[in-house]
């Protein structure tokens, strides 16, 4: 496991993540660089694979129980509160905690390049039944209904 950070988040997607997570002090090295990879694995979006990098870090310091000896105190907790409170803070929306916008339905067809492109993807669910977007119902000269399953007597 290694763990880099060159003082310049532009430098790389990883060294992005370890700004945004807040994780740039050698001397208290907090996530491996395998690990925050694994977060843009998952989240292409630096800021949200940042909020992942947070959410793990916060289960992390959520394990460990508060200590104090002589003047030295380490407050697991507080460092817990604090990455949940970033996580949330980088992903308003709750995409990466399964909460929000992250599932959102998709209308195909809506326009003609759309609908021409539904029509050419032989791995897309076709409609039981289409209509030529040159077809236009006519209306009966009787001025009776137009649905074909209503007889008229």
């Amino acid at each position: 496991m290694t763990w880099n950070y060159s003082g310049n988040p532009s430098d790389s997607v990883l060294m992005e993540v370890r700004f945004l997570a807040g994780d740039t002090n050698i001397h208290d090295q907090l996530i491996q660089d395998e690990e925050i990879l694994y977060c843009t694995d998952m989240w292409s979006d630096p800021i949200l694979a940042a909020a992942l990098a947070c959410f793990t870090l916060a289960t992390k310091f959520a394990r460990k129980a508060d200590a104090s000896m002589g003047d030295q105190q380490e407050s697991a907790s507080q460092r817990s509160k604090q990455f949940m409170e970033l996580a949330k803070e980088l992903d308003k929306d709750g995409i990466t905690r399964g909460v929000g916008h992250n599932v959102l339905p998709s209308f195909g067809g809506l326009t003609l390049s759309g609908k021409d492109a539904l029509d050419a993807d032989i791995d897309a669910t076709q409609p039981a039944f289409k209509r030529s977007r040159d077809e236009i119902p006519v209306m009966p000269r009787d001025g009776g209904n137009m649905n074909p399953l209503i007889r008229h007597s």
